[in-house]
């Protein structure tokens, strides 16, 4: 890459004398602090333009302006543009093909290189050309910079730029003030990103953000990394139900043991323990395990007992929670699966007292509760359930070797129609 400083040189004419009066106090985003381009120490944010001292007495105001006058080096600029990059990658998600389309007919410039240069002046038009890049991305976007920069200089600004679109005012060989180099880098997407999901997951990307944002070395670097059968805090709900529920995905809501027994915590939600790589049709084969029943390959929540996959093999599951029944009465409980579904029922909350209540042996088609021409035995015998009473059950599924699976429960009584658990 050919350095920056000569690169950029040759480009001072790209864009006009940038604007910007030291009465306008730029403001300090939140990813300043997240990504070091400040430190905690300069937090809260400077007062702003119609706030003149805000909680700054006189001489600290007096100060804060002297200080953004001093000028700002070529580092600078390398180390806040990079962030902001970062900040960009984070929520608008572009491709590095679209990094280099808005920089073109020039070089982009990122990754920078350290070298001698950086810590000597920068100037007017190599700000204007990192910037504008940076500025076309939001655009590219969809980021409303117009409307933005004018909510930081205020509403009579008309320009696309913190700066002016007229040549005649061009100082670009000028040094750049410090105050001028964080005005142009105090954009922040996160709000307006808020309602976006650019990888069309259903998560919001501020939402995945908490995610993205928690560890440098996870491996989740975007928000197509977050997926949503994930379980990224390891409490057993899966990414998709912490969105559903409206938890943090980041903090485990409750420490569970290695196999949990108290499932009140999750009203709602059953726990599904799952062994993978595992041959056969039949559930026997997991029962022979030597994990079993205690050591599954993964355990996780879900909120229905209804699953269906087109490439899961070779796995055996127990889907196993509490039901508590709406009304006193008989109920019947259906089965539909692939390969082997069992259903086993406690008389009380209590495991001790499990017995297998129905049991599909071949594939069935999905909800064929009823289909004559099998002879499994999709329904079970009527359960007489009492209203208030909690009920221990699991549901023991196993997979073969061909790709896709499925399986789903249902119950029914003379109050209540046919309805899957």
């Amino acid at each position: 890459m050919p350095r920056f400083t000569p690169l950029l040189t040759t480009l001072l004419s790209f864009c006009p004398f940038i604007a910007f009066a030291e009465e306008h106090a730029p403001t300090y985003p939140d990813w300043w602090l997240d990504y070091g381009v400040v430190d905690a120490a300069d937090f809260p944010p400077p007062p702003g333009p119609d706030d003149t001292y805000g909680t700054f007495s006189q001489e600290e105001w007096d100060a804060w302006k002297a200080a953004n006058k001093a000028p700002a080096n070529l580092g600078q600029l390398k180390h806040i543009a990079t962030q902001a990059k970062v900040h960009i990658d984070q929520y608008l998600v572009p491709t590095p093909s679209e990094w280099d389309t808005v920089y073109a007919p020039y070089a982009n410039p990122f990754p920078f290189h350290r070298n001698e240069d950086d810590r000597g002046p920068v100037t007017i038009g190599q700000l204007k050309y990192v910037a504008d890049g940076i500025y076309s991305m939001l655009e590219l976007k969809g980021f409303p910079v117009e409307s933005d920069i004018a909510a930081r200089l205020g509403s009579d600004w008309t320009e696309v730029r913190p700066w002016t679109a007229t040549p005649s005012d061009d100082e670009n060989s000028a040094p750049v003030a410090l105050g001028q180099l964080k005005f142009v880098f105090s954009f922040d997407v996160s709000t307006w990103a808020a309602f976006l999901d650019v990888d069309n997951d259903g998560f919001n990307d501020a939402w995945e953000a908490q995610i993205v944002d928690y560890s440098d070395s996870d491996g989740i670097e975007s928000v197509e990394d977050v997926l949503p059968e994930d379980d990224f805090d390891g409490d057993y709900l899966t990414n998709q139900l912490e969105w559903d529920y409206g938890s943090n995905p980041t903090v485990a809501d409750t420490v569970l043991p290695d196999a949990p027994d108290d499932y009140t915590l999750y009203s709602g939600l059953v726990l599904d323990q799952q062994w993978t790589s595992v041959s056969g049709t039949q559930f026997s084969s997991i029962t022979a395990l030597s994990t079993w029943p205690k050591h599954p390959n993964r355990r996780i929540m879900t909120d229905a007992l209804a699953y269906r996959s087109t490439s899961e093999v070779n796995t055996g599951r127990v889907t196993s929670g509490y039901i508590v029944a709406p009304a006193d009465g008989e109920y019947t409980f259906y089965l539909s699966g692939e390969s082997n579904v069992q259903l086993w029922f406690s008389s009380d909350e209590m495991p001790t007292f499990l017995s297998m209540l129905a049991e599909v042996t071949s594939e069935t088609s999905e909800n064929a509760w009823d289909d004559s021409d099998l002879e499994d035995d999709v329904a079970s015998e009527l359960v007489y359930l009492e209203a208030g009473q909690k009920y221990y059950f699991e549901v023991r599924h196993k997979s073969d070797a061909d790709p896709g699976t499925h399986y789903t429960v249902a119950w029914q009584s003379d109050s209540m129609g046919r309805q899957v658990v």
